[in-house]
């Protein structure tokens, strides 16, 4: 089905919880001393240095906050890792220079829907040399049309950006001061 984006996320993120309660609850794992992270660092520990993708489910991507330690553990783990996907998340300064410093070899990444600014994304774009796929449709910090973004990611086969603009300018964000007053004759 073709389920408006943040209701599809919802109910990803609730299927994804309900598994992380069931899977605490299956072996006894008190709930308040679980952490997204530590399950994370598990599945990879689990998959014996095999794991070579890593999808972080939309609602649950506000754990980006954890990606450090995540793709630390990931660096040193599983030297076979190529893939990256965090849709519907921040992907600010700080989880960018992770990326660049412990798998800086991905050959996939998608960010699909999230806020990333220009600088995070060019610093990305210099640094991940072996990208192979970018998805960075609809994202939030940058312009689709940015010249530089463009001729950064010339060598990446299949770089999607479409749609992706600067960001929204909403109602909340206007301050008094950054209105001009004009005062009309009568």
């Amino acid at each position: 089905a073709n389920l408006p984006w943040t209701y599809a996320n919802r109910i990803e993120g609730q299927s994804f919880d309900y598994f992380v309660r069931r899977f605490a609850r299956e072996f006894q794992i008190d709930w308040s001393r679980f952490s997204i992270p530590s399950f994370i660092k598990m599945v990879i520990n689990r998959s014996g240095g095999n794991a070579k993708f890593l999808k972080i489910p939309g609602i649950c991507s506000h754990y980006v906050n954890a990606i450090e330690k995540i793709l630390e553990h990931i660096s040193k783990n599983c030297k076979g890792f190529v893939g990256l996907h965090v849709a519907y998340a921040t992907i600010g300064t700080s989880e960018a220079s992770a990326i660049v410093k412990f798998v800086p070899n991905l050959k996939y990444m998608c960010f699909r829907k999230s806020c990333l600014e220009k600088n995070d994304l060019v610093m990305l774009l210099k640094e991940c040399r072996e990208l192979v796929l970018l998805d960075v449709r609809e994202c939030e910090g940058f312009d689709e049309r940015d010249e530089e973004i463009l001729k950064l990611a010339s060598h990446i086969s299949k770089f999607r950006c479409k749609g992706s603009k600067t960001h929204v300018l909403r109602d909340d964000d206007l301050a008094v001061e950054d209105l001009e007053i004009i005062e009309i004759d009568e």
